[in-house]
């Protein structure tokens, strides 16, 4: 005898959290309820299944209006970054997304520094465009200016 069940949780080889599936009666009776990682499809539980959704689709669009403004403000802007450098414009270390991000910070924008994409560390002076990962399928671009940093201090 099988028995739909809504799944509270990720569980291999059944199905992610909110699916509905059909399993075994024991299955169900012996695994899934007694670990609590699935409820009975019941019309309530049902209901319930779709007011969660339905407010994490309203949280969701929240999100991404709110990552599209931020998106919007930062698209073409510019950050300068001031670095020590030597012989032919190379840098005595390296830009990585850490400096950007503090950089950005500076300016009240506050990035993770994880979302700030570089190909590759930027290691000389000059103009670079730099790809922020907002969400899956929104990007920013700006722009980074690498100064030299005056060496009279």
């Amino acid at each position: 005898m099988k028995v739909k069940v809504i799944l509270k949780d990720e569980v291999q080889g059944l199905g992610y959290k909110g699916d509905i599936v059909e399993v075994a009666k024991g299955y169900a009776d012996n695994f899934l309820f007694p670990k609590q990682v699935a409820v009975r499809a019941t019309t309530g539980e049902l209901n319930k299944l779709e007011r969660v959704k339905e407010k994490e689709k309203k949280k969701e669009e929240s999100k991404r209006s709110e990552f599209e403004k931020i998106k919007k403000e930062l698209d073409g802007k510019t950050f300068k970054i001031k670095m020590k450098a030597g012989e032919g414009e190379k840098l005595f270390g390296s830009v990585t997304n850490k400096e950007i991000m503090e950089i950005m910070s500076e300016s009240d924008i506050k990035i993770d520094k994880r979302k700030i994409i570089l190909e590759e560390p930027i290691k000389k002076l000059g103009n670079f465009k730099v790809k922020i990962k907002l969400l899956n399928d929104i990007e920013a671009e700006i722009n980074i200016n690498v100064e030299k940093e005056s060496e009279d201090k």
